[in-house]
């Protein structure tokens, strides 16, 4: 039910090309339609409907069969030579099996009988909504992952209905494609055989089927053609449908060992780093509907906020709550303003924490838009309670020497006698007020000077 919901409000973002040459079903189904999506397209043959479509590019598409001009079919089979992913729903009043194997052939996600079931017919669409929904985050889960899986020692492929919809840079390196090459084509690209395909194909989705990870050692073709024998694991993203999406991973055995002691070393790197580094490293995320959290932050928030990183995994409030009452705003701003510009974040605040007291904590990232509309930035925080110390101290320091050189020029300028200073070279660096009594000069007019100057 609540994925039915969600499938639901996720259809109300949609745009639909609705396609129908009956004036009144045209005018019921076009007003009923309106009420479940968020923009709607009409067209009233299937060469309008093809216009629309090329113009366009809807969401889901609803179409009749017969029409004048172009047929529903036709259409169908002319958007399908572009476009293999949109989903399209058939009405029809007519059951004959040409017309049946032609949908099929067209890869038709649905078809609804006439008269139209208004209830089969937002069935159909909820069905479509449900697809293009997991796509999408599918896709927005590949996102975000991307720059990790690129940085892995091993080749990664997402793949839906055995095409390659991504695959990461070791991937490219290990069968020497480019990933545009690789893109939406057939795995069976990199198979020595059909045979080989098809048998790998059979045995590992009947695993994924039953939701467990599908392990095979393998011999995989390069492009040059030369042979390496690899170990693939499959996952599916969703058991009921592994066709719909499944990641597999590729390692060559060959230098496997290599692979896992540079994979340990990067492992013992990171953890090393995490820990040597005078700070914390983070990733901090801000959605649209103003959420925010840190998807990772190491350790050391331990220390700087007296949090876990398990506490402001989902959520940052706590952060906020040890931030000084005077500053939490302000923090808050320059967040919500790096946000708006896209421009680096970088502040000084204090924290208040219950051994260490009053705090100061230095913080710098770098932010970066992400598909679903957040902001994430990659950055870091220091303490820097010791520097605002000495800061302080330097500032108090220079305000008693300025205050005591005053007191001190007052007391030279109330003496009788001429007093002066002169520099290594003898040239008056500073003279009281007497001097012109003395010499007839201001103390301006022997500054830079030497006693030999005013000798005559």
């Amino acid at each position: 039910m609540e994925t039915e919901i969600l499938d639901r409000e996720f259809l109300k973002t949609l745009t639909i090309l609705y396609v129908e040459d009956d004036e009144e079903i045209f005018v019921q189904t076009t007003q009923f339609l309106s009420r479940y999506c968020a923009n709607m397209l009409t067209a009233r043959n299937g060469k309008e409907g093809l216009d629309a479509y090329t113009t366009n590019t809807p969401d889901i598409i609803i179409t009749d069969i017969q029409m004048p001009v172009m047929d529903g079919l036709t259409m169908v089979e002319e958007i399908r030579k572009c476009d293999s992913n949109v989903p399209i729903v058939m009405i029809t009043a007519f059951e004959r099996p040409d017309y049946l194997l032609r949908a099929i052939e067209a890869n038709i996600d649905k078809c609804v009988s006439k008269p139209t079931l208004i209830s089969k017919l937002i069935d159909s669409l909820t069905f479509c909504a449900h697809r293009l929904r997991t796509e999408r985050e599918r896709q927005q889960l590949l996102d975000e992952k991307k720059i990790l899986l690129d940085n892995v020692g091993v080749g990664i492929s997402f793949a839906i209905d055995r095409k390659r919809k991504w695959v990461n840079s070791k991937f490219c390196e290990m069968f020497g494609y480019c990933a545009e090459e690789m893109a939406d084509v057939s795995t069976s690209l990199i198979y020595p055989s059909q045979r080989d395909y098809e048998q790998l194909g059979d045995e590992a989705y009947a695993v994924l089927a039953t939701g467990e990870t599908a392990v095979k050692y393998q011999q995989v073709k390069r492009k040059d053609g030369t042979l390496f024998t690899a170990k693939i694991s499959g996952t599916a993203i969703d058991k009921n449908r592994p066709h719909d999406g499944s990641l597999w991973i590729f390692t060559d055995v060959t230098i496997q060992k290599t692979l896992e002691d540079k994979l340990q070393k990067s492992h013992d790197l990171l953890h090393s780093l995490s820990i040597e580094v005078p700070g914390m490293i983070f990733q901090y995320q801000l959605f649209p509907d103003g959420r925010s959290c840190f998807p990772y932050v190491s350790d050391a928030i331990k220390e700087l906020f007296d949090v876990t990183p398990e506490q402001v995994r989902d959520d940052d409030s706590i952060i906020y709550s040890v931030i000084h009452p005077e500053d939490s705003e302000a923090v808050a701003s320059s967040v919500r303003d790096s946000a708006r510009t896209l421009e680096q974040w970088e502040y000084e605040f204090r924290v208040i924490l219950p051994e260490q007291g009053v705090q100061w904590r230095y913080g710098y990232a770098r932010p970066a838009k992400m598909p679903d509309g957040s902001v994430l930035w990659h950055g870091f925080v220091n303490n820097i309670t010791e520097r605002r110390k000495q800061e302080e101290e330097l500032a108090q320091t220079h305000q008693e020497m300025k205050k005591s050189k005053e007191t001190f020029k007052s007391i030279v300028e109330n003496m009788s006698d001429r007093v002066w200073e002169v520099d290594r070279q003898g040239r008056y660096t500073y003279s009281s007020s007497r001097v012109e009594n003395h010499l007839g000069y201001t103390p301006a007019e022997i500054i830079g000077k030497t006693p030999f100057d005013f000798m005559t």
